[in-house]
Formats: C-alpha cells, structure tokens, sequence
C-alpha cells in the first residue's frame, strides 16, 4: 500500500484535504493514522511550549509607574480638557469679537503721501514736456542722435 506523501499529511493538517482523499486513506492504513498522531502530539507540545515562552515574557515585562498627575493625587478627564479648551477659545475670540472697527467720527483723516509743493510740481511737469517732446520727434531724428553718441549706424547691415 502507497503511504501518505508530506504535502497530503500538511493538507490534512491545515483542513485542506479536498475531495477527501487523504482521510479516506487515514480510515485504511495504520502507519499513516500513526504518523499523523505522532505529528499531531508535536505541534501540540510546540504550541504548549511557545504558550509558556509568551506567558513569561509578558509576566517579565515591567508594570508601567503612574503619571506625574496620578503621583500627585489629580486625575485628567476627557471632559475637563475640553472645558478647557472651550474657556481658552472664548478668551482668545471674545476681545476680537467686540472690537469696534469703525472710526471715530471727528477723526482726523490722514494722507498716505504728503501733498506736493508747487516746486514738485513744476518740476514734475518739466520733466513731462521733455519726455513729450522726445515721443513727438521723428524716428529719422533719433537714429541720428544714437549715432552721434555712439559713432556707429545701428541700420548698417553687416
């Protein structure tokens, strides 16, 4: 008789065995149903054994000490950190929110530049009669006076 193979014994064990095929043979031959047994009985004492591992390294792990707050006899409820919270935001919103923006009525009204002196002016529209009077001569008029200055022709082509 043909014996189970390693992957039909961890099929059993994992619940896989589909069709039944594996089982039926369990039901047929002892050397297998032993085999089984045998293996069944080693991964029980393997996890008895990792169980016992974990247990004491958890009894192993320190207690944790209490806070600074529970030393000192005050305990921190959820609720009290949000009325705090509440009675800062009120202190915080309430001086913005009865402010008054509107200006006084008899406010002086303050200038954001100073107001020019008749000199300023007279100087400013100078300049302006000197920059039109640049717009308004010729382009010919300009290339020569580029010229002049420069010494080249800036509509020689090379």
């Amino acid at each position: 008789m043909k014996h189970l193979t390693d992957e039909q014994f961890t099929d059993l064990l994992l619940g896989l065995d589909e069709g039944g095929s594996a089982a039926s043979h369990l039901a047929a031959c002892d050397h297998c149903r032993q085999e089984l047994t045998r293996v069944e009985e080693t991964m029980g004492m393997l996890r008895e054994v990792s169980m016992d591992w974990s247990r004491q390294r958890v009894a192993a792990i320190p207690t944790p000490q209490p806070g600074l707050l529970a030393r000192l006899g005050l305990s921190f409820r959820p609720a009290a950190g949000m009325a705090v919270a509440a009675v800062l935001a009120i202190a915080v919103a309430v001086p913005f929110l009865t402010r008054d923006d509107a200006p006084e009525p008899n406010a002086a009204v303050q200038h954001a530049s100073p107001v020019p002196t008749a000199e300023q002016i007279a100087a400013d529209n100078a300049l302006m009669a000197a920059i039109n009077q640049e717009i308004a001569q010729p382009a010919v008029q300009h290339e020569a006076a580029f010229v002049e200055e420069n010494g080249k022709d800036k509509t020689a082509r090379r």
